[in-house]
């Protein structure tokens, strides 16, 4: 029995009856044959992002939607017609695209019988990925009403307006300046800024606030120099020290005219010489000293005057 045109679905019984002029029919069993259509199996992927203009570094989602799969349908996911790697489930999710990639998916499907072309190609997303803005860093820091420039590395085109903000502004506020700007602490504490483009492709900068630090209570060491005069046209080496103060990781000291640091630099205990024929010149000088922190933040300076002989009375 030979079945022909067979494109259309139909289901019988059918049995098959021998006989000839001399002898008693004989009768087979009855099979039940039915025929099913083809079957054309498909896919369609969708993205989370239905625009697909996406930043650089965006995560963006893909999902297969499966006609006449299966159960287990076989998924491999391309990016410009390279499989890759791994990539083998309904969903693929990716933060490596670049500009003009085109996604797509393979399916195989999982159905047994009557599948037309068992193996199927998805349609194709293509992606504009435009370059996010960078900042120098990720993380700085700064003191209260103390501007602090913040930079960036990349910005390939013009920002939206008012492209800098601070998503707390009693932490931190921006002064808006493209393509750089100057971020203001307000108050101690965390913030995060934030610089968008003109794609509404950002970047985010950690920001903390931190207090100025209390100033040293005195200079210690002479006012007085002519003791330590010596024939090298130098004086001798003269220490100035300060008590620690709560908070500073250095401390900034600033040397009259002639006066030079040689050791002790960054500390609370310095030591220096001093040309003599400069403090000569101008009688004598003040050493200046602030406390400084980790973020910068430095005290108010206190100062000492040097004097070349002697104090002078009232």
């Amino acid at each position: 029995m030979v079945f022909t045109n067979t494109t259309t679905p139909y289901a019988d019984n059918y049995e098959v009856l021998i006989y000839n002029n001399c002898s008693p029919s004989i009768t087979s069993n009855v099979v039940k044959i039915e025929l099913n259509a083809d079957i054309a199996p498909s896919v369609f992927i969708t993205s989370s992002d239905f625009d697909r203009k996406i930043c650089s570094g965006e995560t963006v989602t893909f999902t297969a939607h499966p006609t006449n799969g299966g159960s287990t349908p076989q998924y491999q996911w391309k990016i410009n017609g390279s499989p890759v790697s791994g990539a083998t489930s309904s969903t693929f999710v990716t933060s490596r695209l670049n500009n003009y990639d085109a996604v797509s998916l393979q399916m195989i499907t999982s159905l047994p019988t009557c599948t037309f072309n068992p193996n199927v190609k998805s349609n194709v997303l293509f992606f504009t990925v435009n370059q996010s803005p960078s900042f120098v860093r990720s993380y700085a820091s700064g003191c209260i009403n103390s501007p602090v420039p913040v930079y960036l590395v990349t910005d390939t085109l013009p920002a939206i307006n008012n492209p800098w903000i601070s998503l707390d502004t009693t932490i931190a506020t921006v002064e808006n300046n493209i393509p750089n700007a100057y971020v203001i602490g307000r108050d101690t504490g965390m913030t995060s800024i934030i610089y968008t483009d003109i794609n509404y492709c950002t970047d985010t900068l950690l920001f903390r606030v931190t207090s100025p630090l209390n100033s040293p209570d005195t200079i210690i060491g002479p006012q007085v120099i002519c003791s330590y005069y010596n024939n090298t046209g130098f004086t001798d080496t003269i220490y100035y020290s300060v008590n620690p103060v709560a908070g500073a990781d250095s401390y900034d000291w600033i040397m009259p005219a002639g006066a030079q640091i040689v050791s002790g630099f960054g500390t609370t205990r310095i030591g220096i010489v001093i040309d003599t024929t400069i403090i000569a010149r101008y009688g004598g000088g003040w050493i200046y000293m602030a406390a400084i922190n980790e973020n910068g933040c430095a005290s108010p300076y206190i100062g000492l005057r040097l004097y070349r002989y002697a104090i002078p009375s009232g």
